[in-house]
């Protein structure tokens, strides 16, 4: 089995902001790792904002992110002989999104909410309120790991994802008509644990 962390920068991409859209991100995982493939459960949580500068809209976005993720050791795969101390190892998943996003004015009143148990009028999204957790939403998930071994136990990583989001209004607008996509770049380091050994 295989624990990790990973924290780092979130955007969205193929949105409506050009401005200041940036955020953190942070998750945890448990998978199932062999030497040549794995899948691993994530749960993070991702803030993100930004503004866009031609109508001075901004946003301010929470989500909790779920997903499974199936991987593939590059180059364990492809040369075939002893693990090796650093590899590549594209990925890809499904996952559901829990959106929390408030859109504000160019004066800085709240124009719309998404995801909130509260009323407001306007767009027809805000009759899609969520619970406390907010809107549910689905995802495709897909990015590439490069990973370095310290110790057969502990290895260090660098990730790259991106996730296609089934919503046009993750940054509370929708000026280009395009389902948005999040961009996330993680580090993070794991730990294998070695139930075979642990019993022997």
């Amino acid at each position: 089995f295989v624990l990790s962390l990973d924290g780092g920068n979130s955007s969205i991409i193929g949105g409506d902001t050009d401005e200041n859209n940036f955020g953190f991100s942070i998750h945890g995982g448990l998978g199932y790792a062999t030497k040549f493939w794995g899948f691993k459960f994530k749960l993070g949580y991702e803030k993100l904002g930004g503004k866009n500068t031609a109508t001075e809209y901004s946003f301010d976005t929470k989500f909790i992110d779920s997903s499974i993720q199936f991987y593939v050791n590059a180059i364990d795969l492809i040369m075939d002989q002893l693990p090796h101390r650093f590899n590549v190892c594209p990925h890809a998943g499904i996952g559901i999104i829990h959106q929390k996003t408030i859109l504000y004015d160019p004066e800085g009143n709240i124009s719309h909410k998404w995801g909130y148990n509260s009323t407001s009028t306007g767009d027809q999204q805000n009759s899609s309120r969520g619970s406390f957790i907010g809107r549910k939403l689905f995802s495709a998930q897909f990015g590439i790991e490069a990973n370095y071994l310290i110790i057969p136990e502990v290895y260090v990583f660098l990730d790259y994802s991106f996730r296609y989001a089934d919503t046009k209004w993750l940054d509370g607008m929708n000026l280009n008509n395009k389902s948005d996509l999040v961009s996330t770049i993680n580090v993070g380091f794991a730990y294998k644990v070695d139930l075979n050994k642990k019993r022997s």
